[in-house]
């Protein structure tokens, strides 16, 4: 990798980095090591327990490529996220499905629709989410156990 390439990549990782500030969560660039969980591109704590954030700034992206990495670094208690973005544009996030979708369960529909379609540029929940996931984790232990808890009240409410 080029002289280039590589400053093109730390000033994305920096950018992805105040994007999570903007949005008011505490985040820095993670130490760069070869891939691992422990060395995510990005660290925001909390959230850091849940993704392993890849961070890529390129006008071609191997999309397929960069999740492998993602996936392997991520390990197998994390969920791999790509935030990627081309030059003059703005960063677009990338995930499996299934990360997706286990979100999607874990939230509060109707407080999620009302931030998602609110003309506000940027709602702030009553809570922050840095916040929210301590308080989870504090109840339940951890994400995934509120997660499971979740899932299995959603199964009796359906019965």
């Amino acid at each position: 990798m080029g002289k280039y390439s590589r400053s093109k990549g730390q000033r994305g990782e920096r950018q992805w980095r105040d994007r999570w500030r903007d949005e008011g969560f505490e985040a820095e660039r993670g130490k760069q090591r070869s891939g691992s969980p422990d060395s995510p591109d990005v660290k925001v704590p909390y959230w850091d327990d849940v993704f392993q954030q890849e961070v890529k700034w390129v006008e071609k992206l191997n999309l397929g490529k960069a999740m492998e990495k993602a996936i392997e670094d991520a390990g197998p208690k994390k969920a791999p996220l790509i935030a990627h973005k081309k030059s003059g544009e703005d960063f677009l996030v990338t995930m499996r499905a299934q990360d997706w979708f286990k979100m999607l369960h874990a939230c509060d529909f109707d407080a999620l629709k009302k931030l998602l379609t609110s003309n506000d540029d940027h709602p702030l929940p009553e809570i922050s989410l840095a916040e929210l996931a301590e308080n989870l984790r504090k109840t339940y232990g951890s994400l995934s156990a509120f997660y499971e808890m979740h899932k299995k009240l959603r199964k009796e409410k359906e019965l």
